[in-house]
Formats: C-alpha cells, structure tokens, sequence
C-alpha cells in the first residue's frame, strides 16, 4: 500500500493542462466543424444554384438562338449563320434533308430537349421548330462547358480540403486567444495558498465573464481567511484547555506512583492512566499540527538517528516489559532536512502500534536510499484489512487498543509533507512500515 501527495507544480500544471486538453480543443474543434459545415452548406447551395442557372441560361440561349436561325434564314436563306463550335444548326426543308438529320433528334416534336446522346458523347441541348414545312435545329454541346464544370468542381474540392487543413490551426488560435485568461486565471488560484495575505485576482483589464469568476474567488478567498482566522482561534483555545487538565493528570500520576502505600493493582491503574495522558497528548499535537498548517519554513535539519532515540524514550518502559528487542540501524551522521514535529508525531505513532502489537521478538528501525522502515514481529494484519487500514477508525485486531486515529494521522501529515508511506504485512509475520522522504541524505 502506499501513499503520497501531489506536488503543488503538479496540481497547477493539472489545471492548466485540464484548461488546453479540454475547454480550448473544444472550442477549436467546434469553430473547425462550424467553419466545414457552413462551407461545405454554401458549396452544395452555390453548386446547385449554378446547375439551375446553367440550365436556364443554356435552355435560354438555343431558345433565342433557333429565333435568330429562322429569322436570319428567311431573310438571308442563301446565307449560312455561324455562331460557335458548341452550336450547330440545321435546316430540314424536304424529306432527304429531314432523314439526314441526326439520329438523336429525328423523332423528336417541337420543343426544348435536355439530351443525353450516349457513347460517351455528353448531354445536347437541343431547340426545334417547324415552319411551314421547313424544320429548324440547334444543337448546343455541353462538352466543352463540363470539361470547365469538372475543373471547377476539382477547383472547389481542393479549396474545401485546404480549408480543411487550414481551419483547426485557425481554430486553434482563436481558442488561445478565448481562453487566454481563464488560463493566466487558473494559474493564479493554483497558486495560492490559505494565509493572512490575499491576492487580488480581479482586474479591470479582464473581459466580462472572466472578471466575474475573478470577483467570486476574490470573495471566496476572504470566506476562507475568515474561516482560517476562526480555526486558529479555535485551536489555540482548545490547546489551551485541554494542556492544562492534562499536565494535572501526569503531576498527580507522577505524585501517586512515589506512594509506598499505593497497592500492586492500583499501581498499575496508575502507569494506565499516565499512559492514556500520553497518548491523549500525542493525539492532540498532531490533530493540532494539522489544523494549525505548518509551512515549508519550519523545515530544519535534523539528526535523524537522534530524533528516533527521542522518540522512543516514552516507550522503552513498555518495550522493556514485553522483553522486545529495539534496533536502530541508522547511522550518526545521517541527516534530512524537514519539518522536525512532522516527522516526531509520524515515527511515533508508528511504533507506538509496533510497540502495541508486538507480544514477542523486537522492533526494528532502518534508513536506506531516502527511507525510514520500522519493522515489528507482531501479529500482522490480514490481506483484506490492508486496502482499510489507514482510515480513520478502523481497527485492524479484536483487541482494545485498534489502530485508532493514529494511523489516519500518519496519513494526513505523510500527505502534507508530501513522504510517501508503504506498508507491508502479513498475519502472525509482522508488518513493515516504510517512509519515503523524497530526499538525499546529508552525511
């Protein structure tokens, strides 16, 4: 099992990466799909719109042209009018010239014909009209207009798939632009920190929504600093009370045990309550450590070897009781820099429990490539125990003194620090407790 805690670089680029992988590529992706879906809407409406267009003026054009071809043929009908290589004209004034005309238009009544003449040979819009006897014909060929049509189509395709490529850089850009200052915002908040000093987010230069998130944190801030200021308060006069009826109990403790006419039985009761006054103690240190938030500035060098003998100088009576072996193999000169109470309250409610569940063999302490393992040889916790074991409450055994809070706080102050804590256990084998500190050792 282990735990940590995130560092606050980790948190911040958390957020601003939350910002860019989600609000900015989905504004970038929505004006991309925006921007393609309007062009390729106005491509299909202006594709269609020339089709019909093509289609009128096309149909307008032989229209006006077989007027002309009748008109010029009756005044001039020795004279042949040539117009283009797209428009043919025929003039059918017998039966052997009506039978030479083209297959695809004998057959047909007067009238505007859309036709397509097949073997490969396109679409002809095709005019006749019969006067007297004499019928006349144009032919307009659409090869040469969908030869141009194709290009134009190539020519549209070509500037929808460069807009294609070209739109999620826009988009992209513009997104940047959008949430520019949610992005200097956010890193503002991850930033801060709970204290007596509060940074202004709001600024005028902020645009209208932004500006009043910036006021809602600003405001929310000084909930907190209100919050903080009555925690303190709190605690401060909790630490107050709960000392002084505390320091009674161990002076009385203290005073009843040099009694000679103090029995056996009562004696003992006495050790109990002294030890109930030291575990009370301890309790409210660390709960009063982690309400009052130590900073970064209490950290110190300590002699780490040192502060372990320290440490387990109130539990020597009970180890010596137990007849338990005690190891501390860390050498003299082994140092870290860190908050020195952290470090107190974590050791000691760790071999306070080594201490309490440990019934034969010994406890050892050993410091190796930036971590502290505390080793016992008691009763080791079960496999479906471990994932439950540093919550608060939850008791490891059927015996009286479970796990408590203690292991909870450990926990919470590992968190802090940000150490990382590992545990290893198994029943009747004993459990291993390992502290990282993320640091090197100073010799």
């Amino acid at each position: 099992m282990i735990l940590s805690r995130p560092s606050t670089a980790l948190v911040t680029a958390s957020c601003i990466a939350m910002i860019k992988t989600d609000l900015r590529f989905r504004i970038a992706a929505a004006i991309t799909a925006t921007c393609i879906l309007l062009i390729a809407i106005t491509g299909v409406i202006l594709y269609a719109a020339s089709e019909q267009l093509e289609e009128s003026l096309v149909q307008q054009l032989v229209a006006e042209e077989l007027s002309f071809l009748i008109q010029h043929h009756q005044n001039l009908p020795e004279h042949t009018r040539e117009v283009s290589p797209s428009v043919t004209h025929y003039i059918a004034g017998n039966a052997a010239e009506k039978a030479a005309l083209p297959s695809y238009v004998q057959g047909l009544e007067p009238g505007l014909y859309d036709l397509d003449i097949g073997e490969g040979r396109g679409e002809r819009h095709i005019a006749l009209r019969d006067v007297g006897s004499t019928r006349y014909v144009v032919v307009y060929d659409l090869g040469p207009y969908e030869e141009r049509e194709e290009e134009f189509k190539l020519l549209v395709a070509g500037l929808l798939l460069l807009i294609i490529l070209i739109t999620p850089f826009i988009g992209l850009f513009l997104s940047k632009v959008l949430v520019r200052q949610l992005t200097q915002l956010t890193q503002k908040v991850a930033e801060l920190s709970p204290g007596e000093n509060i940074v202004p987010l709001y600024q005028d230069k902020l645009e209208r929504e932004v500006g009043i998130l910036a006021r809602t944190l600003d405001a929310y801030q000084q909930r907190i600093k209100e919050m903080l200021r009555r925690e303190q308060e709190f605690t401060a006069n909790v630490s107050h009370e709960l000392r002084t009826p505390l320091t009674e109990i161990r002076t009385s403790c203290e005073l009843l045990v040099t009694d000679a006419t103090l029995s056996d039985k009562s004696r003992a009761r006495v050790h109990y309550i002294a030890k109930a006054e030291q575990d009370m103690r301890a309790h409210m240190d660390a709960l009063l450590f982690l309400a009052r938030d130590q900073s970064d500035a209490s950290k110190e060098t300590v002699a780490l070897r040192e502060c372990v003998e320290d440490i387990v100088v109130p539990l020597r009576a009970e180890i010596a009781a137990k007849k338990l072996t005690l190891t501390i193999d860390i050498e003299p000169q082994i140092s870290l820099q860190l908050n020195r109470k952290a470090l107190h309250l974590v050791l000691l409610n760790i071999l306070k429990n080594a201490v309490n569940f440990t019934e034969a063999g010994g406890i050892s302490l050993r410091f190796k490539n930036s971590s502290l393992s505390i080793s016992d040889t008691g009763v080791g916790i079960a496999a479906e125990a471990l994932p439950k074991i540093f919550d608060r409450h939850y008791r490891g055994s059927d015996s009286s003194e479970g796990f408590g809070i203690g292991l909870d706080i450990v926990k919470r102050i590992c968190a802090r620090e940000q150490w990382g804590i590992r545990l290893n256990s198994s029943p009747d084998q004993g459990t291993t407790v390992q502290v990282d500190f993320q640091q090197t050792a100073a010799a």
